[in-house]
């Protein structure tokens, strides 16, 4: 019995998370990404990592051993966690699971926030970096340089791009070289295209003259680069729907599996250590839902960052699922009678 929960043990806790890294390989491999470097979101995510370990022994693992810790601030956890479920009207066994899924959805939320806030503003930028573009083509029109275009364009608002116009009109203003105003601008932005954009204005004005005609083809090019970015977004989007499925269908396995234990116990009249087969299933099916949700932010945006919200939900998603199931029983929660 030691071997066999053992041999479960390792194959939940360590196998099953160890195959969703690989397909996190996989799909690193084949997808095709920006030279973009995002570690500042992964930098977020490692500071938190020492929180959610600490949570995760404290608030689960802990019920494995049986012991309930000495040290205060960890005996808080560790009694949080059983008072939970008792006040849920949860049966022993649970603490394990609902204490995975606190742990791994507290560790990640701070992750996850800073990502979300990262791309939204990454993705203004891009939006407002190609109004600004086509605005500098029409501007451009009347006559005036380039340099007094961007200056006249300081006071429009392109979103978060805003404030990069106004900073290049200001050292314009102040006699810095263009070229020089957009490398320290671009040591700010990591959107790759954003990037590419910023130098090559500097190209189309220094090298090409700035004529209208060099700078509508950039403005074009970059609409018509923020389109495919979109329809990408777009043509990505429904495979997130894959791994919400995949977790829904493995959390329901797992119940499904200790329904079907207890009706067959019952019929035979053996008893078995109930509690510990909680512990031993439940933590695990959470544990495989947030690997597949960080497996569902590579594949949708090619970021392994992008699913930290998703893995945060989805833990959250069978997190609720495990309490529901303990708190109405599962032989009800499947629609059969105890």
């Amino acid at each position: 019995e030691i071997f066999s929960s053992s041999l479960f043990f390792l194959f939940s806790f360590i196998l099953i998370p160890a195959v969703s890294i690989f397909f996190i390989y996989l799909a690193d491999a084949s997808q095709v990404s920006y030279p973009a470097s995002y570690k500042d979101r992964y930098l977020v995510f490692l500071a938190s990592l020492p929180l959610m370990f600490i949570l995760m022994f404290f608030m689960c693992l802990i019920f494995f051993l049986g012991k309930r810790p000495t040290i205060m601030p960890f005996a808080v956890l560790t009694d949080f966690i059983s008072t939970f479920a008792r006040k849920l009207g949860l049966e022993e066994g649970f603490e394990a699971a609902i204490g995975m899924g606190m742990a791994l959805i507290a560790g990640t939320l701070p992750a996850a926030i800073y990502d979300y806030l990262k791309s939204v503003r990454e993705e203004g930028i891009l939006r407002g970096i190609t109004m600004f573009l086509r605005d500098l083509v029409e501007t451009r029109k009347s006559g005036l340089t380039p340099e007094k275009c961007i200056k006249s364009l300081a006071t429009r608002d392109y979103g978060p791009f805003t404030k990069y116009v106004k900073l290049i009109a200001r050292e314009l203003s102040w006699g810095f070289p263009l070229r020089k105003i957009m490398k320290d601008i671009s040591k700010e932005i990591t959107n790759w295209l954003v990037r590419v954009n910023l130098f090559l204005l500097v190209d189309t004005i220094e090298v090409g003259g700035g004529t209208m005609e060099s700078l509508d083809a950039m403005a074009r090019f970059s609409e018509m680069i923020n389109m495919i970015e979109n329809e990408r977004r777009s043509l990505l989007k429904p495979l997130l729907i894959v791994p919400y499925i995949g977790a829904v269908v493995l959390v329901a396995t797992n119940i499904m599996f200790l329904s079907f234990a207890n009706d067959i116990l019952s019929l035979t009249g053996r008893s078995i250590g109930v509690t510990q087969l909680y512990r031993l299933i439940l933590p695990p099916a959470i544990i495989d839902s947030y690997f597949l949700g960080l497996v569902a932010g590579k594949i949708s945006s090619g970021r392994v960052s992008a699913g930290f919200k998703h893995a945060a939900l989805l833990a959250l998603m069978s997190l609720l699922a495990v309490i529901l199931v303990g708190k109405f029983g599962i032989p009800t929660f499947f629609g059969g009678g105890k």
